[in-house]
């Protein structure tokens, strides 16, 4: 955790707004999504679990998709790539701990937003 927050002090002081806020709504995109059940019957990620629709995470990634494209326009293609990446570091996470676990649980989406967040900020820090 001490380490995502250092990369993304660092990163927030290299960008400018607009990537600042695309790099916590990447991080908050990764609360839409469903298929992942419940490790527990109670907790946060019994709310959370199931409750949107695929149409909502697909929407949203396009939001933001179409956010980066906005972002850089000289290096479209450097705002893609860090939501792509940044959407398959948490799909990585969530499978993993799903396994790990049986399910979801509170702190996955607390570390599924913050690698969100993380990668895609660093990502654009870099370019």
């Amino acid at each position: 955790m001490a380490l995502a927050l250092a990369l993304q002090a660092s990163a927030f002081a290299a960008l400018l707004a607009a990537d600042r806020w695309l790099a916590v709504a990447a991080g908050r995109v990764t609360f839409a999504r469903r298929g992942v059940p419940p490790a527990r019957p109670d907790g946060l990620g019994a709310l959370v679990a199931g409750t949107q629709a695929p149409t909502v995470s697909l929407g949203w990634g396009l939001v933001l998709l179409g956010g980066a494209l906005a972002v850089v326009p000289s290096r479209p293609w450097q705002g893609v790539v860090a939501v792509l990446l940044a959407a398959a570091g948490v799909g990585w996470l969530s499978r993993h701990t799903t396994r790990r676990f049986g399910g979801l649980v509170g702190d996955v989406l607390g570390a599924a937003s913050e690698t969100a967040t993380t990668v895609f900020l660093v990502l654009r820090a870099l370019g």
